[in-house]
């Protein structure tokens, strides 16, 4: 039996004063909304458009940096929950 989750995107911008300097800073974080318990790091690159295949993922874990709540992580498998970050190519995801 397959595997089912529904996912949406909301976005919404942040603004982030940087300490060294006091520039303020406008990040922008996509809020993801899932609806099953978890979502697979392949699964997420995937609706995300990064990638189109389980294939394509590996490669691309490979070859970037992956932060996940801060922490590196590049395993394929890595269930996301809510409430995790995600940044990839300097740009943030919140599951939810």
């Amino acid at each position: 039996m397959g595997f089912l989750f529904f996912i949406y995107i909301y976005t919404s911008f942040y603004l982030i004063k940087n300490r060294l300097n006091n520039d303020i800073i406008i990040m922008n974080m996509e809020k993801i909304y899932i609806e099953s318990e978890y979502i697979k790091l392949s699964q997420f690159l995937k609706f995300i458009d990064l990638v189109f295949s389980g294939g394509e993922a590996k490669i691309f874990l490979e070859n970037n940096e992956i932060l996940i709540n801060g922490e590196k992580d590049n395993r394929k498998g890595r269930k996301l929950y809510k409430g995790d970050i995600v940044e990839i190519l300097d740009k943030q995801y919140q599951i939810c």
